[in-house]
């Protein structure tokens, strides 16, 4: 009988322990009831496209290390665009360097406001991605 609760304890202990990796989770994340898989209208930063990226652009600084050492990537930030429009939670998705991924995150934690997504008339949180490419020899391209 002892055996039968110590593998019952330990099929529960391995259950909760293999729940997900709050680093790359998002608050914005579906839940049963707030799964939008096509919303109305997606979250997107004041001006469009173009001016997110040039944004970005403007305010990127290529980090002297990775000049020097000849460092380049695409790093992909995620992110969620709040109700409110306040962008939250940011993080590394995908990328190689930290040193180029840490200068993405200080570019895009300086974004104002975006325009909220919106779902049934009303504005609802979602989460984005977006891709920063660093190249050496050229200025920031998307």
């Amino acid at each position: 009988m002892k055996v039968v609760f110590l593998i019952f304890g330990l099929i529960f202990s391995s259950v909760s322990f293999a729940q997900s990796d709050s680093l790359f989770s998002c608050a914005c994340e579906p839940d049963s009831l707030n799964y939008f898989p096509i919303l109305e209208k997606y979250p997107q930063y004041p001006g469009g496209i173009e001016e997110m990226f040039k944004f970005i652009g403007d305010n990127i600084e290529y980090p002297r290390e990775a000049v020097d050492k000849g460092i380049e990537d695409k790093v992909f930030v995620s992110m969620c665009v709040r109700n409110t429009g306040v962008v939250t939670d940011i993080k590394m998705d995908r990328g190689r360097y930290s040193i180029l991924y840490d200068e993405a995150l200080r570019v895009v934690s300086k974004m104002t406001k975006w325009e909220p997504a919106l779902q049934n008339g009303r504005n609802v949180c979602c989460k984005v991605t977006i891709p920063v490419k660093f190249e050496l020899g050229n200025s920031y391209e998307k």
